[in-house]
């Protein structure tokens, strides 16, 4: 549903939404061969490392200081540029805000 609705939302010729489709090694060639992939700090982005794939990787609770950055030639970070002393609020993140507010991904911000 999430991952269909920001394919439908993009209306780029160029976005597919495969989420539960592929095979980890599917997915791998995919993202080995993509322009770029957009992805949160889980198992997606070390495949890309893993691939050399380029990569967007987006931090909210964690940090890439905690050593689990991209690794690829071609990578970016988005994350918040807010001082925020609840971030980092774990190794591995949460998937809902222990503060209630979520400012670490609200205030992210994206330019073309």
């Amino acid at each position: 549903p999430l991952c269909e609705e920001i394919a439908t939302d993009c209306q780029h010729p160029k976005v597919y939404n495969v989420a539960g489709k592929l095979s980890l090694l599917e997915s791998a060639a995919l993202m080995a061969g993509a322009e770029m992939n957009y992805v949160n700090d889980s198992a997606p982005l070390h495949l890309c490392s893993a691939m050399n794939a380029p990569v967007t990787a987006v931090f909210c609770s964690t940090v890439p200081a905690f050593g689990f950055g991209p690794l690829s030639d071609k990578s970016l970070i988005a994350q918040t540029k807010e001082k925020l002393p609840c971030r980092p609020c774990g190794l591995h993140g949460k998937s809902s805000c222990p503060k209630g507010h979520f400012r670490c991904a609200e205030t992210i911000e994206i330019k073309p």
